[in-house]
């Protein structure tokens, strides 16, 4: 788990800006492994102070 953990560090020292990023990737459908993976993801942002823009692009 500490090497998966590590790796996520690595993904915040490539994402940059924090200010910068747009999560694009929302599910529109009820695949329950899409919705845990969007969950994981959303977690992921809040961990690490992470807020993505919410305009329309």
């Amino acid at each position: 788990m500490l090497g998966f953990k590590q790796k996520l560090y690595e993904i915040v020292g490539v994402i940059g800006s924090y200010e910068s990023i747009a999560y694009l990737d929302y599910p529109i459908h009820l695949n329950t492994g899409d919705l845990l993976i969007m969950r994981g993801t959303e977690a992921f942002f809040s961990h690490f102070g992470i807020k993505p823009k919410s305009e329309n692009l």
